[in-house]
This record gives structure tokens, C-alpha cells and sequence, in this order.
């Protein structure tokens, strides 16, 4: 069994700085398990569904932009919230 299958996705917490809690997930995730809450949460919280919300999607695509790219994440766990915007 992966660690995927054997943990459950924490809730996101979209009042959180932290990108981690914002995608609901540990900072041992890996790129899989980032990708997947995600998407799971740009299903849920894209602007165009009923029930979505542009701020959270916002912070979620913040947050996946930074963990999904290894150089980011790497400054990102050094360092804490970093400028994307160069």
C-alpha cells in the first residue's frame, strides 16, 4: 500500500499562509499526492461551480504553482512564502 492509500487528506485550510494546509496535505507529500488535492480542490472550488470560490481557488493554484515546482518548494521549505511574480 502507498502513503496515499494509508493516510487520509487532511481538510484544507484556506485561512492558513502555510501552502501545505492550504492543499490539505503533509510536508513529506509527494508530487502525486500534491497534484491530486489540487485538483480535487480546483474541482470544488473553481470559480464557474455553484459552490466555488475565487479567492480559495486562487490561494490552491498560489500553493500548487509553488509545491509543484521542485526549486520553488525547495526555497518555499527554506525560506516560507516566496514572490512567484519575477
Amino acid at each position: 500500500m502507498t502513503k496515499l492509500q494509508t493516510t487520509k487528506q487532511k481538510e484544507p485550510d484556506f485561512g492558513s499562509d502555510d501552502y501545505y494546509k492550504i492543499l490539505g496535505v503533509e510536508p513529506d507529500a509527494t508530487p502525486k499526492e500534491i497534484r491530486k488535492a489540487f485538483r480535487k480542490l480546483a474541482n470544488s472550488q473553481h470559480p464557474d461551480k455553484d459552490k466555488g470560490d475565487a479567492d480559495s481557488f486562487r490561494l490552491a493554484r498560489e500553493a500548487y504553482d509553488v509545491l509543484a515546482n521542485p526549486k520553488l518548494r525547495k526555497k518555499y521549505d527554506k525560506y516560507g512564502r516566496i514572490d512567484t511574480e519575477d
